[in-house]
């Protein structure tokens, strides 16, 4: 077993936590969010700051990149990066690159090639979602809306770098991203 922190954890480690390890009922909804399964760990152990994960089930993290020394979309953010694609749609946006803000910063990430981002604008990509109705069978649509992602995306995973990675561009006051 590895310790990691809240932050760190993915969120289908902290629901698994919560429901097999602290016998948590979180109800039938698979959609839960991330802080109402926080809220609930925390609520049973107000003093817990990190969980307990089988060794396997720890997600590797992208490589790191040295930190900007003011502005630019780092600065905010630390240095903890993820690799991502965003995958292109149809349509005539789905060829354009997709702006993400965080806390007033904006990044515009190309579409169809992989990419490094400051972590907190890959956890704003991850909750940019929209509502689908399902058509039913006798006509209509369903009551309740599918939550789909805005933008289909691919995270990398595996060790070293994927091919044609796109980082983004020295700013002025900033060290050189790591090769």
């Amino acid at each position: 077993m590895k310790t990691i922190l809240f932050k760190d954890a993915t969120d289908g480690q902290l629901k698994h936590y919560a429901v097999v390890m602290l016998g948590l009922n979180l109800g039938n909804n698979p959609k839960i969010k991330r802080e109402t399964i926080l809220s609930r760990i925390k609520a049973a152990h107000p003093d817990k700051e990190a969980i307990e994960v089988d060794e396997d089930d720890v997600q590797p993290t992208a490589p790191k990149v040295a930190a900007k020394t003011r502005g630019g979309a780092f600065a905010a953010t630390g240095d903890e990066t993820t690799i991502i694609l965003i995958d292109r749609q149809e349509g005539k946006m789905g060829s354009q690159p997709v702006p993400i803000s965080f806390n007033g910063r904006c990044m515009l990430v190309e579409r169809g090639k992989w990419s490094v981002i400051p972590t907190a604008f890959f956890e704003v990509l991850k909750d940019a979602v929209e509502e689908q109705y399902e058509p039913l069978d006798g006509g209509g649509i369903a009551a309740e809306p599918t939550m789909v992602p805005r933008f289909p995306f691919r995270v990398w995973e595996a060790a070293g770098e994927p091919p044609g990675l796109q980082r983004p561009p020295p700013q002025r006051g900033e060290a050189q991203l790591a090769s």
